[in-house]
């Protein structure tokens, strides 16, 4: 796909604001291929705090529809950079997804409850 391919060169050679053009232009006219491509480039990422952009990136572009492994994912990359607040969002909503909770979800988010003394929506989670 031409955007694609553009939006992959203007983010190599550091153009950002056309790079995020692009990024808007294929976001409108294909949200499931930009959002596709936006977590294969977090999951290549070797920088937390770019896998926590193209992460970021990617819930925006799922447009409310993110799956529950993008969202628990991008909790677990808001934690590694110390967002701790976001994290516990983020799996919040991991947890409420329609697909059900999932184990890994459930531990990572009553771990955080009991953190902030939440200790009776910690138990609820378990």
């Amino acid at each position: 796909d031409a955007l694609e391919l553009l939006f992959r060169a203007q983010s190599e050679l550091m153009e950002r604001s056309k790079a995020q053009e692009t990024l808007q232009t294929l976001r409108s006219v294909n949200p499931q291929r930009c959002m596709s491509l936006l977590t294969e480039l977090a999951y290549s990422s070797h920088s937390p705090v770019e896998r926590h952009r193209w992460l970021s990136e990617a819930v925006s572009c799922a447009r409310g529809d993110a799956s529950r492994k993008l969202l628990h994912d991008l909790g677990e990359a808001s934690l590694v950079i110390d967002r701790r607040d976001e994290a516990m969002s983020y799996f919040e909503q991991a947890f409420r997804h329609p697909d059900g909770p999932d184990v890994d979800t459930a531990k990572a988010l009553a771990q955080m409850y009991v953190r902030k003394d939440r200790t009776k929506d910690a138990l609820e989670v378990y």
